[in-house]
């Protein structure tokens, strides 16, 4: 029998997103942590600069690819299906990371990561337009990109301090647990809908896309002026951020700046908090005053001011360093 209890409703709409959300953090904590994790690959892996690099790449090169796939997935298979294979592929990843031998199965293990996280965002905004009213949902998937967020702090500084209890190999095998774990909760706990865990639901059809009208729309988005400004936009300001954040950032402030380990991860801290609160104010901002080109273009000219000083600038000490990455994930 349907019910329509607001107290149970809250709880189960609770656990369901606090489920999803959690394959979130898993995806964003993998994407930042090979930064703190360099000096322990290239001693375990024998690994270079370039080779740290590419191991670090993975990640984003099947990433980036699996988006669109992965919205077409997440239509046809539900929220819960698509998450729960989004947990299990990373926790196998992680696995195959953790008892690599050498650079190529670390990149193997990297690979599978971004694959099966690739699912878990756009899995978990599928579930919110079910789940929460037409007029909650920006707020709902400001929540998830805060809470992904999490994720990308946890690979800074904690996970530095987790370094000094336990060796990367177990630390990754218990996170690879972890996730599979997870995986089995979403299929156990999680419904696509409140209909389908039997509260009354104004849940509506979603027409499954077929191939031919999948091309129409992508052909619709591609000649729009502003899904380009959008993803030039992404493609200077997000990528050179996370691809440094996600690797280079503490070999740099180590031997540049001469900063200790736990120093840089510190830095690395910071930044990545003020990403995972910015967005809240800045996009609160920018619907007050009700123009946003001259906040992006004020965004790219700090960026790019940041950039110069890191490559000009040397030895410029752990406060300096806090600001300009602070700086930099605002």
């Amino acid at each position: 029998m349907a019910s329509s209890e607001p107290g149970n409703f809250q709880r189960w709409r609770l656990l369901t997103f606090a489920l999803l959300s959690s394959a979130f953090v898993l995806a964003f904590f993998h994407r930042v942590a090979p930064t703190v994790l360099s000096t322990h690959l290239a001693e375990s892996l024998q690994a270079s600069a370039v080779a740290l690099g590419s191991i670090a790449a993975m990640y984003f090169h099947v990433y980036a690819a699996m988006q669109i796939p992965a919205g077409i997935i997440a239509d046809r298979l539900g929220a819960r299906v698509t998450v729960s294979l989004s947990a299990a592929i990373g926790g196998l990843g992680s696995l195959v990371f953790a008892m690599a031998p050498d650079v190529l199965w670390a990149s193997v293990g990297r690979f599978i990561i971004g694959f099966g996280v690739s699912f878990a965002f756009v899995g978990t905004l599928r579930a919110a337009g079910a789940w929460y009213r037409p007029e909650q949902y920006a707020l709902v998937s400001g929540w998830v990109i805060l809470i992904g967020n999490v994720g990308a702090i946890l690979a800074s500084s904690p996970l530095a301090w987790a370094l000094q209890v336990l060796d990367w190999r177990t630390l990754f095998v218990l996170i690879g647990v972890f996730s599979i774990a997870l995986s089995l909760a979403i299929l156990v706990f999680v419904r696509n809908t409140p209909g389908a865990r039997g509260f009354i639901s104004r849940d509506q059809p979603v027409a499954v896309p077929v191939a031919g009208a999948v091309r129409v729309a992508l052909r619709s988005c591609l000649r729009q002026r502003e899904i380009w400004f959008c993803f030039l936009t992404g493609f200077a300001l997000v990528g050179p951020f996370f691809g440094f954040a996600g690797i280079w950032a503490l070999p740099l402030l180590v031997q540049k700046a001469g900063l200790t380990e736990a120093e840089a991860a510190d830095c690395l801290a910071l930044s990545l908090l003020l990403l995972a609160f910015s967005p809240a104010f800045i996009g609160w901002y920018s619907d007050r005053v009700g123009r946003r080109r001259w906040i992006v273009l004020s965004c790219m000219a700090v960026s790019t001011l940041i950039w110069l000083i890191f490559w000009i600038w040397d030895d410029f000490g752990f406060w300096s360093a806090c600001l300009l990455l602070a700086s930099g994930g605002i």
